[in-house]
């Protein structure tokens, strides 16, 4: 992709608007089952515990994904590979939609998952690099429109088309989205308990995985993933208040539909409708919250953080 200044403002336009499509698009299905696991597992004959892998191993995949893609992006056309995350993305609904068991299923939602998170990140560096500096808060308000508020309105639709139509027509209207996404791009985490063997020695695995991972990232001359970045301190702030920000969207947009389904007995779009007061709250305040980056800065936006966890309670 050229530079900023060789762009039209129509043409960062049309860019912008094809990203922001594909990762409402992409986004959406990281939560958009949680309405719909019962009538799955119904269908399925399957359990709560084996059902729930549907969105645990979406996410899951997009962890592993999402820090490959600053390794990508350095070795393949912008285009191109956004391109390819899209038709992965859609390739994945379409084996979803012609899903005849759980396995066929999941595996579906594996391959939605690899093409949803090169897409939310290639969005983001897309975004920052086709708009000058004082533009930039703008428009990553815009984005974090699309980024955060699908995940929690998707329950929403998602319990409305289990209700009125089938719950495979959640993989039907992002598919069709993620088209519309490729047409404008060319024109322009168990069945064990937490406290047992079988997590205990996964989690070791991992931990000694991470800390040799760690530990080579920081001793060769071109790492895979620079961890320097982590020693500025403002950084690692920020990226500990993203954790821990999303960690309290995403728990709450996957636990509260089940909850109202399973334990309340209520139907699939009410349960939906539950999360949507939050969705309408992060939608309005989003745009605003970037261009108030852009003329005074972020400590002000961060003091906002207080007011969190007295809504929680």
């Amino acid at each position: 992709m050229g530079g900023s200044a060789e762009l039209t403002d129509r043409k960062r336009l049309l860019i912008f608007i094809n990203v922001s499509i594909s990762t409402f698009a992409g986004t959406m299905l990281g939560t958009a089952l949680t309405t719909a696991l019962p009538p799955i597992m119904k269908d399925y004959n399957i359990s709560v515990n084996t059902a729930q892998w549907l969105t645990s191993g979406f996410n899951l995949v997009m962890s592993i994904i999402i820090p490959l893609t600053s390794f990508l992006i350095t070795r393949f056309k912008t285009k191109r590979l956004f391109l390819t995350a899209i038709i992965l993305f859609l390739s994945g609904n379409i084996i979803a939609i012609s899903s005849f068991n759980f396995f066929t299923l999941l595996v579906g939602r594996i391959v939605q998952a690899g093409g949803s998170a090169l897409i939310s990140s290639m969005a983001q560096v897309i975004t920052l690099s086709i708009f000058p500096p004082e533009k930039r808060g703008y428009y990553m308000g815009w984005y974090g429109l699309a980024l955060n508020a699908a995940p929690i309105i998707s329950p929403t639709i998602a319990g409305i088309l289990v209700d009125a139509i089938h719950w495979k027509m959640i993989f039907i209207l992002a598919a069709c989205i993620a088209f519309g996404s490729i047409t404008l791009a060319v024109g322009n985490f168990g069945t064990h308990k937490f406290i047992s063997y079988h997590v205990g020695m996964v989690l070791l695995i991992g931990f000694i995985a991470g800390v040799i991972f760690t530990y080579r990232q920081l001793h060769i001359k071109i790492p895979f993933l620079d961890l320097r970045v982590f020693k500025h301190k403002d950084f690692t702030i920020a990226v500990w208040s993203t954790i821990i920000i999303q960690l309290i969207l995403m728990g709450s947009a996957i636990i509260f539909p089940v909850y109202f389904q399973q334990v309340k007995g209520r139907s699939a779009t009410i349960s939906g409708l539950a999360v949507l007061p939050g969705t309408m709250a992060l939608s309005i305040v989003s745009p605003f919250a970037g261009k108030i980056y852009d003329k005074i800065g972020i400590r002000f936006l961060s003091s906002s953080l207080v007011l969190s966890p007295p809504s929680v309670i």
